[in-house]
């Protein structure tokens, strides 16, 4: 999501939920997603938003260092719990 700008948000989060939870959820809770996924806001709006005023820049620069710190932490816990035997993910 963050490395496609051009991409509408409600795209990328369809994209998300099919590859990681559609398969978990029955046909009532995905049409319920379904409907959820189209009420988000535009990617425009959405980060104006959340800028709260501030440059939407600013934000990108902040929202990507975030995510590299996510990253390491998810990298830990998958090892941790591959390594310790308690599953994949």
């Amino acid at each position: 999501m963050q490395a496609d700008r051009s991409s509408e948000l409600h795209v990328c989060f369809k994209r998300s939920y099919d590859a990681v939870l559609k398969h978990h959820h029955s046909f009532v809770v995905r049409s319920v997603v379904s409907v959820a996924i189209r009420a988000v806001p535009r990617r425009n709006d959405f980060y104006d938003r959340i800028a709260e005023g501030g440059s939407v820049e600013k934000l990108d620069t902040e929202l990507a260092r975030w995510l590299q710190g996510l990253e390491k932490i998810v990298k830990r816990m998958s090892t941790f719990l591959r390594d310790g035997g308690h599953g994949r993910v």
